[in-house]
């Protein structure tokens, strides 16, 4: 048995099955593996594991009785036992195999159909540029924002100035502009790997403008540069 320890800590190095396994024997929980893996439970490997979860397990089933339950095949069996005298000669039109008789029984699961809906595609700029919870773009898409805001203010500044409004109106103005590049910085964060509260760690900016992006898919969708 795996120990549980050692599974977290080396999760990238085991397959799907093993894991399941591990899931059904009670070594880890699901919640487990997302929290504890250090973010080596991706959303794929995540519903791989579920799949193997979800098989039904087939019940057991002799060859003696499917052979007799297949109403197609001209072969003669004794009911007593399946050896059969040297001198006869059966005639055989077609056999089914007794394991296909055994998968034909078995019943289909409704998730054999992986679906990938759930996995947040980050291909392409300024998908959504005002959620917070989702998503993850690049270095270049961050840097453009910042640009967008600087001019964004500077507009807003210029018009407030020339018509002499009242400082508060200012302010108020720039809201979506704020709401756009904390959103923007989340998402970065996202690409990091980590949760969007990151960016307000003093000098973690600094990070989010210049380091890569986590390689893979992650948590919060695909990488935004494949």
């Amino acid at each position: 048995m795996v120990a549980k320890k050692e599974l977290l800590k080396n999760l990238r190095s085991y397959t799907p099955e093993e894991i399941a396994g591990a899931v059904k024997d009670g070594t880890v929980t699901l919640y487990e593996l997302a929290k504890e893996s250090e973010g080596a439970f991706t959303p794929l490997l995540r519903r791989q594991v579920r799949e193997i979860l979800d098989r039904p397990i087939p019940e057991p089933c002799n060859t003696k009785q499917a052979l007799e339950k297949n109403e197609d095949n001209q072969i003669s069996v004794p009911s007593e036992e399946l050896e059969l005298p040297s001198t006869d000669i059966i005639q055989i039109d077609s056999v089914e195999s007794p394991i296909d008789t055994i998968e034909e029984n078995v019943p289909k699961s409704d998730d054999s159909t992986i679906q990938l809906d759930d996995v947040v595609d980050n291909r392409g700029m300024f998908k959504r540029p005002f959620n917070f919870f989702s998503g993850r773009i690049r270095r270049m898409e961050y840097w453009l924002s910042l640009i967008i805001l600087y001019a964004y203010s500077f507009i807003i500044g210029l018009i407030v100035g020339a018509s002499r409004w009242p400082e508060g109106v200012m302010y108020l103005l720039l809201i979506p502009g704020c709401w756009f590049i904390w959103a923007q910085g989340s998402k970065r964060c996202h690409d990091r790997g980590n949760s969007g509260w990151y960016q307000l760690i003093p000098f973690y900016g600094l990070w989010m403008a210049f380091a890569d992006g986590e390689p893979g898919e992650n948590e919060y969708g695909t990488n935004p540069k494949e």
